[in-house]
């Protein structure tokens, strides 16, 4: 018994990374069914400034208390900008990705936002002089096969721009952002990770805060409201910042990079047990095009 339990106890220790890691991937899954049922109680702007008001206080009162520590000045001005910037397209890409998803699917969703990686693809080759390798033109190939027929299904005489989706339209922005996004936050220093966070959380709370003036809305406060902004605030923004601040070093990136990819599947499958969402074949086979090309894209980046 003993040498079974140290077996185990190595066993986890090995993969404790990893665990982390697949435990954030399912957390950000669930974001998708969850800010889908959110918004049938609030409006866009508030959920999004509930959602990081929420996490940046938390954040306040921990490193207030000592329990985290920031190894920077708080008034470190270039952090500051870099926050700023950050925090601006942030804001912009949670909003297109929560407002989008009024009006289409979780799964749809999550899967027209792993576009990201074409986006991050293009561009490191414009920023960065980072060429495409042939896996990732295969990667490339797939994902814009995928998302055709997600879209359009297979039919090859369809015009490109004139059957629009507007949710799937603001998803597909909401995934440009965040390309650029990633690339952004590959310049952070590991030592400047929490004061960023910290930072970040603010202004994206500042902007939404503005249009709230701009368009004042309603704030109704039910189990549901608390439920949906409880879990993406906490569980869905704090949590999963701190697990990838101090688990995502101690893996490789190839390993990271196929947790994160599993993302849309735990978000599909999330919205077909607890919102009942059905599949269509169309994009069960759009779907799963889409995440072969980014699984493949990942597994093979440094190739």
């Amino acid at each position: 018994m003993l040498n079974v339990n140290i077996k185990k106890t190595i066993l986890f220790s090995d993969y404790k990374a990893e665990f982390f890691l697949l435990i954030a991937t399912i957390l950000w899954g669930g974001t998708f069914p969850v800010i889908k049922h959110g918004l049938e109680w609030l409006d866009p702007f508030l959920l999004i400034f509930l959602r990081f008001f929420i996490a940046f206080m938390i954040l306040s009162f921990l490193v207030l208390m000592g329990w985290i520590k920031i190894k920077k000045n708080l008034l470190n001005l270039s952090i500051i900008f870099k926050s700023l910037v950050l925090g601006a397209i942030g804001f912009f890409s949670y909003f297109t990705q929560t407002y989008g998803l009024l009006y289409t699917t979780p799964h749809r969703s999550a899967f027209i936002t792993q576009l990201l990686i074409i986006f991050v693809y293009i561009f490191q080759l414009i920023l960065l002089k980072k060429m495409i390798t042939r896996y990732q033109w295969l990667s490339l190939g797939l994902i814009l096969l995928g998302s055709y027929i997600l879209f359009f299904g297979f039919r090859l005489e369809a015009p490109f721009f004139t059957k629009t989706f507007k949710g799937d339209f603001y998803t597909f922005l909401c995934a440009i952002g965040f390309a650029i996004y990633i690339i952004l936050v590959d310049f952070i220093k590991q030592d400047e990770f929490f004061l960023v966070l910290f930072y970040h959380f603010f202004f994206i709370s500042i902007f939404s805060s503005f249009f709230l003036f701009v368009y004042p809305v309603e704030l109704q406060i039910n189990s549901n409201v608390v439920f949906s902004v409880g879990y993406l605030s906490i569980l869905a923004t704090l949590i999963t910042s701190m697990i990838l601040f101090y688990y995502q070093p101690q893996t490789t990136p190839v390993r990271a990079s196929i947790i994160y990819a599993l993302e849309p599947v735990f978000a599909s499958l999330f919205a077909i047990i607890f919102l009942s969402v059905n599949f269509t074949m169309q994009e069960f086979i759009g779907s799963l095009t889409i995440f072969l090309g980014s699984l493949i894209g990942e597994m093979l980046r440094s190739k």
